[in-house]
């Protein structure tokens, strides 16, 4: 009777208390990216290097530690290693539950060629691109 007992205790606890084990799953549509290149949207297109302010804003109820990313799309650095990104630009961004941070990374102006890549990443999940 009293190894019942304390089977049906241990089996409560596990289900009414928290495991350590479970892993929170970010999703895509928790996190929102807003991306401004260079000063006021101009930039040198050679090896200048060019601002970009990125931010981001959590929509989700749990704070995420994450990275903020752009590849570096060099037509040089693509060419001598036949690779359509060898770099990367990168950044830690802790955000909070409901909070709204602004980030700058500089990367080169040729880099930009109109257009910039940013992704947040948390882990291996990439929540926006």
């Amino acid at each position: 009777m009293r190894a019942r007992f304390v089977s049906a205790v241990a089996a409560l606890l596990t289900i009414a208390w928290p495991s350590s084990s479970l892993a929170f799953t970010p999703t895509h549509d928790m996190v929102g990216l807003s991306v401004v290149a260079g000063w006021n949207g101009s930039y040198r297109a050679g090896g200048a290097w060019a601002p970009i302010r990125v931010t981001a804003h959590n929509a989700g109820s749990d704070t995420l530690n994450g990275t903020v990313e752009i590849p570096d799309r060099s037509i040089s650095a693509a060419v001598a290693l036949q690779q359509p990104a060898l770099a990367r630009y990168r950044t830690q961004l802790i955000l909070p539950a409901g909070a709204t941070k602004t980030v700058t990374l500089y990367i080169p102006g040729a880099d930009i060629q109109g257009e910039v890549d940013v992704a947040f990443d948390v882990g291996t999940t990439t929540l926006a691109v």
